[in-house]
């Protein structure tokens, strides 16, 4: 049976992280002996920013 060890990433806050950096991450984790990257989104704009009138 396969264990699953791993990470939760929150893209949500601060500045967005490109995929790039995102592979980057993973390489490391994975040295580490994680074997799982879960990213977390959220829509933090408040609603009806985006409507038009």
């Amino acid at each position: 049976m396969n264990k699953r060890f791993g990470v939760m990433l929150d893209m949500s806050r601060n500045a967005v992280t490109k995929s790039d950096e995102v592979k980057k991450y993973a390489s490391v984790i994975k040295k580490l002996g994680y074997n799982m990257i879960q990213l977390y989104t959220e829509d933090i704009m408040g609603g009806d920013a985006f409507r038009r009138s």
